[in-house]
């Protein structure tokens, strides 16, 4: 008598198989499904945000912003745009998400914003020695060390017009800080997180700074975005888990540092 082939050992392994690959591939689908994107706009303004030559967006403002929407299950596509059209696109929808100044009046109506202990310093750094700063005009006598590329929100213009000395322009903090040591100028202008990250493996003895200005930062969400408040609960409660691990790691909890 033949005796017909037993299938049954084989099938007993496939099976298991395929229904592991049905739930990992659904699995995936999922979690793909989960992560939301987001259109998300910038400024030009170094070295928070810009446009660097590969047409990517850079910058400390931009790469903090990912992490945290990433840890929130989003995906940011950023498109850089001109100041005066954010608020449009915001009113409009076109644009879900901007990191920006906080509390800004004519966004009220039309957005809904984070509340972070997130804010932006620009500051004179000096040698002990050097005349302090008091305000701004006292830097129309100085000789000015500048970080080349960087924008100072419109600040100096006044500044550099009456000061009879051309100011020095530095490649980036380093080159800058190396320029005021050796005592090329009198003042470095420059935003507190750059620096403060320079000066780990270059520090300066007798680094005084006097704060010229300073506004705080908030993620800006459109009303017209599904869920606006959501992402904003969201992105609130990534910072705070950032700012726990940057502690932790005896690091600088965001792109600010306000006791430079």
């Amino acid at each position: 008598m033949t005796t017909a082939p037993r299938r049954w050992p084989l099938l007993r392994v496939v099976a298991p198989l395929t229904v592991c690959a049905l739930l990992w591939a659904a699995t995936s689908l999922a979690v793909a499904d989960e992560t939301r994107q987001l259109r998300a706009a910038y400024i030009h303004f170094p070295p928070m945000a810009w446009t660097d030559e590969q047409g990517q967006p850079a910058g400390y403002m931009i790469e903090l912003t990912n992490r945290l929407a990433a840890d929130s299950g989003y995906q940011l596509q950023w498109t850089e745009y001109p100041i005066k059209r954010i608020r449009l696109h915001l009113e409009q929808g076109q644009i879900d998400l901007w990191p920006g100044s906080a509390a800004l009046p004519a966004l009220e109506p039309i957005t809904v914003e984070t509340q972070l202990d997130l804010t932006v310093t620009l500051c004179a750094y000096y040698l002990d020695g050097t005349p302090p700063i008091e305000q701004l005009d006292d830097l129309k006598q100085g000789r000015l060390i500048l970080i080349h590329g960087y924008t100072y929100r419109e600040l100096l213009g006044e500044v550099l017009a009456d000061n009879p000395n051309r100011p020095l322009s530095a490649p980036n903090e380093r080159a800058a800080l190396e320029l005021l040591a050796r005592g090329r100028g009198d003042y470095l202008l420059n935003f507190t997180h750059p620096l403060e990250t320079a000066l780990r493996d270059f520090p300066v003895d007798d680094l005084q700074c006097t704060v010229l200005d300073e506004w705080p930062i908030a993620y800006i969400v459109s009303r017209q975005t599904p869920d606006a408040q959501e992402i904003v609960d969201k992105l609130e409660q990534a910072y705070k888990r950032h700012q726990i691990t940057a502690a932790r790691n005896h690091q600088q909890p965001d792109i600010t540092n306000k006791d430079p």
